[in-house]
C-alpha cells in the first residue's frame, strides 16, 4: 500500500517526498583567507574523523593542505597547513582517497594538469610527491576516481582535438606514478565548456557522463588484460546541460545531477540503470527551478546522496543549499533545502568529505568575502557540537556533565583572563563571562539539550560538549 501511495505522490507531483531526514548544520569554520576562485576548494575523508582540505591561498601561485581531525566530542581541529607550488595559475584542484594515509593531488594550470600522490607522516607532515603530468598539455576539464589503494582512473578532454579520453594510473610510492595508454569515449569532438563527471560502480565498472549541448552517459569497463572498453553512449537530455555529475550508487544504478536550459533553468536527479553496457533511464526528478551556478553530489549510501547547490536569487544575491537525496528503486525523494546567504557553493570537484552515512564535512567560499569555510552536517540533530580551528586543549576540569542545575570550571595551570561562552547547537549564545582560575554557571532555567561550552584565554580555545538534563 505505501509503495502505491508513493508512485501516485510521484505521478501527480513529480517528486517523491516521504520519511526523509534533515540535515543540521554546525556553525562554520574559516580555514583560509583566500580570495578567488571557488573551484580550488575539495576535501576527502580519510578515516571516519579524519579528513583533508586542499585549496589555494593568497595569490594563485601556491596551494595549500590541511589535515583536519574531528574527536569524540565532536570538535573540530584544523593543522598546519602543508604548501605545493606549481609553475603556472592553479584554476582546479581535487583531492581522491587511496588509503588512511594516502590520497591523489590533481590540479589543473593554464598549460597542464598534473597528479601527485600525497601520503599523511603526522597530523602537521604530509609528503606531497613530484607531479606526473598527463599526456596533454592541459585539459579542459577532468574527473578522477580510486579504483583500488593503488590504481586511479581519470576521464578528460583532450584539447587538441576536444576528444573525449580516459586512462588508468598506477601508484608505486609517493614519487613513482604511472599513466597507462589513454582510450577515447567519444568519436567526435566535444565543446570546450563541455563538463565532465566519472565514478565507480564497481571494482571493473564505471559510469562518465559530460554535458554541454545535451548531456550524454555511458558505461565502461575495465577488461583483464587492464584495457578499457566502452558501451554505446546514450543521451539522457537534448537540452543544454550544465554541471553534470554522475554518482555510482551499485553495480548497477546510478545517479545524474545537473542543470538543464539555459533559458529556463531546471535542476533534476535522474536515474540510470545498466545492464551489461547499456543503459536505461528513468524520469527527471527536478528540485530547483532557478539560475544556478554549479552543482555537487556526493554519494552518503546506496540509496542516498547529497547535493550542494548555488543559485541566484532575486536582486543578484547568491545563495547556497544543501539537501539530502532518497533513492528508492526508480525514485526520488528530497529533504527540505536548507539555504543560506553567506554560502556560495563549490562547482564540483569534490566539496564533500563523507565521514560516515550520516554526516559529512562540506566546504564553501563566502558570498561576501569569498574566504574559505567548512561546516559539519548531520542527520542528527543533537550529535554535532563544532569548534574553532586551530583550537589547543586547555588544561580544566568542567563538572558535573551532565548537568541539571550549574556548570563549574576550574583551570588548572592558566592565569590568564579567560572569556566562557555557552551556545545551544543553532549557534546562539545563552551565557558569556570573563573569569579567572574557575567560575560558576547557573544553568537551572535552560532548556533541556547539547550545548558548546568554549573557553577563551586570548592564546588557547576549548571546545566541549554540556548536556543539560
Amino acid at each position: 500500500m505505501r509503495l502505491l501511495l508513493l508512485i501516485a505522490v510521484v505521478l501527480l507531483t513529480g517528486n517523491l517526498s516521504y520519511g526523509q531526514d534533515q540535515l543540521y548544520l554546525t556553525k562554520r569554520i574559516d580555514f583560509t583567507d583566500h580570495q578567488g576562485d571557488s573551484e580550488s576548494l575539495s576535501t576527502i575523508a580519510l578515516t571516519p574523523n579524519k579528513f583533508v582540505i586542499a585549496y589555494l591561498q593568497g595569490g594563485f601561485w601556491e596551494g595549500r593542505i590541511r589535515i583536519g581531525s574531528i574527536s569524540k566530542d565532536s570538535t573540530i581541529t584544523l593543522n598546519k597547513p602543508t604548501s605545493f607550488s606549481t609553475d603556472m595559475v592553479i584554476n582546479g584542484l581535487e583531492v581522491t582517497r587511496l588509503t588512511n594515509t594516502t590520497f591523489i593531488l590533481t590540479a589543473r594550470t593554464n598549460s597542464t594538469t598534473t597528479i601527485r600522490v600525497c601520503e599523511v607522516i603526522s597530523d602537521d607532515f604530509i609528503i606531497v610527491g613530484n607531479p606526473i603530468r598527463l599526456a596533454s598539455p592541459f585539459v579542459y576539464d577532468f574527473s578522477l576516481v580510486a579504483l583500488s589503494e593503488d590504481s586511479f582512473l581519470i576521464a578528460y578532454m583532450e584539447p587538441i582535438t576536444q576528444l573525449g579520453k580516459c586512462l588508468i594510473g598506477k601508484v608505486k610510492d609517493v614519487i613513482s606514478i604511472s599513466l597507462g595508454p589513454s582510450h577515447n569515449f567519444t568519436l567526435s569532438s566535444m565543446n570546450n565548456s563541455t563538463i565532465i563527471s566519472l565514478d565507480t560502480l564497481s571494482s571493473t565498472k564505471f559510469v562518465i557522463a559530460y554535458g554541454y549541448d545535451g548531456g550524454t552517459a555511458l558505461i565502461g569497463s575495465i577488461e583483464a588484460n587492464g584495457t578499457i572498453a566502452f558501451g554505446n553512449p546514450y543521451r539522457f537530455s537534448t537540452e543544454d546541460c550544465y554541471s553534470v555529475r554522475a554518482v555510482g550508487l551499485h553495480e548497477n544504478q546510478f545517479a545524474l545531477v545537473y542543470t538543464e536550459n539555459y533559458w529556463d533553468h531546471q535542476s533534476v536527479v535522474q536515474l540510470g540503470t545498466t545492464t551489461e553496457k547499456e543503459i536505461s533511464f528513468s524520469q527527471k526528478f527536478t528540485f530547483h527551478e532557478d539560475q544556478n551556478i554549479g552543482i555537487s553530489a556526493t554519494k552518503l549510501s546506496a540509496d542516498r546522496i547529497v547535493i550542494g547547490f548555488d543559485n541566484i536569487s532575486p536582486g543578484g544575491v547568491f545563495q547556497g543549499n544543501i539537501l539530502l537525496v532518497d533513492i528508492h528503486k526508480d525514485l526520488v525523494g528530497f529533504s527540505e533545502k536548507i539555504t543560506s546567504p553567506d554560502m556560495l557553493y563549490v562547482n564540483g570537484n569534490k566539496p564533500v568529505a563523507v565521514l560516515n552515512q550520516k554526516r559529512c564535512i562540506f566546504l564553501y567560499n563566502d558570498n561576501n568575502s569569498q574566504a574559505g569555510f567548512l561546516r559539519l552536517a548531520s542527520t542528527e540533530k543533537y550529535q554535532i557540537v563544532t569548534a574553532v580551528p586551530g583550537e589547543i586543549r586547555l588544561d580544566y576540569s568542567i563538572f558535573p556533565n551532565p548537568t541539571k542545575d550549574f556548570i563549574n570550571i576550574k583551570m588548572e595551570k592558566s592565569s590568564r583572563q579567560a572569556m566562557v561562552k555557552l551556545y545551544n547547537v543553532t549557534g546562539k549564545i545563552f551565557y558569556k563571562e570573563e573569569f579567572k582560575s574557575a567560575t560558576r554557571i547557573n544553568i537551572s532555567n535552560y532548556p533541556k539539550g547539547t550545548y558548546l561550552l568554549q573557553i577563551n584565554d586570548g592564546k588557547k580555545i576549548r571546545n566541549s560538549k554540556i548536556i543539560v538534563e
